[in-house]
C-alpha cells in the first residue's frame, strides 16, 4: 500500500521495509514527488528488496547486486540511485540493470547494480500478497476482493 501525502510532508518517500512481506508492504510517497521525481517508483522499488547506491548504503540484504546506479558522465541516475558522489542527475525512469544502456553507458552492473533483477524475482512473490479467496455458495462461486477499507463479496 502507497498513502500518497500532501505537501506539507517534509520528505519525499519512506517505505516500511526494503524487501518487505505482506503485511510490511506499506509506504508514504509526498504527492509532489510522486511522478516527476519518481519517488512512487523508488518506494516500491525498496518493498520489492532495491536499495539506493552502494556509497550510500552497502548493505548486501536481501540482494548483494540490489543497488541503484549513477552514471560515470553525470548525465543521470536510475529510479534507486539517491546521493550519488559524483551528483548525477536527473533521475530517469530507468531500473539499474547492465543489459540496457544510455548513450553506449549501461544503467548498472551484474554485481552490485541490477535493480531490475531485484524486480524480476520478486515480482511473483509480491504478487501473491494479495489473492482472491474463492468461497463456495450453494451453486454459485463467490470471490472474495481485498478492499482499501473492507472486504467485498461478489457474486459471479
Amino acid at each position: 500500500m502507497i498513502l500518497l501525502l500532501g505537501n506539507g510532508y517534509v520528505g519525499c518517500g519512506l517505505a516500511q521495509k526494503i524487501g518487505a512481506n505482506e503485511s510490511q508492504a506499506f509506504a508514504i510517497v509526498k504527492s509532489s514527488c510522486g511522478i516527476g521525481y519518481y519517488t512512487f517508483g523508488h518506494e516500491i522499488g525498496h518493498l520489492f528488496g532495491a536499495r539506493h547506491i552502494v556509497y550510500r548504503d552497502p548493505s548486501d540484504v536481501p540482494f548483494s547486486f540490489g543497488h541503484g546506479y549513477c552514471s560515470p558522465d553525470v548525465n543521470w541516475r536510475t529510479v534507486m540511485a539517491y546521493g550519488c558522489q559524483n551528483h548525477a542527475y536527473p533521475r530517469i525512469q530507468q531500473w539499474s540493470n547492465p543489459n540496457v544502456s544510455i548513450n553506449g553507458i549501461p544503467t548498472g552492473t551484474q554485481n552490485l547494480e541490477y535493480n531490475a533483477k531485484v524486480l524480476n524475482i520478486r515480482a511473483r512473490y509480491i504478487s501473491n500478497f494479495r489473492v482472491p479467496v474463492r468461497l463456495p455458495k450453494a451453486n454459485k462461486v463467490a470471490w472474495m476482493i481485498p478492499a482499501i477499507y473492507y472486504p467485498m463479496l461478489l457474486t459471479l
